[in-house]
């Protein structure tokens, strides 16, 4: 059985950017490019409509990109309840 991931809006970001002079940020961008074959043969991976809707928005080309790199993944739904876990998860400083 694949392990399930999420697919969080700075991962495709990272993806599908220009390369950065930032040390820190091309290395990131080089371990996602590395990974990105691997989503979808090693993983159940999966985007939400919030991420589909980030990835939408800025530079039009950029995002054309960001859009058809997350297109063969499923997307989940946003429900109330997942709504107030992220708040939690915010409220609580789970993630900057």
């Amino acid at each position: 059985m694949k392990k399930r991931i999420y697919i969080e809006t700075t991962i495709v970001s990272y993806y599908t950017a220009r390369p950065s002079r930032d040390l820190m940020i091309a290395g990131h961008q080089e371990a996602t490019r590395d990974l990105w074959p691997e989503l979808s043969t090693k993983y159940e991976a999966y985007i939400s409509a919030l991420v589909y809707e980030e990835a939408g928005r800025g530079d039009s080309d950029q995002s054309r990109m960001r859009l058809k790199a997350i297109e063969p993944f499923p997307m989940l739904d946003i429900d109330e309840e997942v709504r107030a876990l992220a708040g939690n998860i915010i409220t609580g400083r789970g993630i900057p």
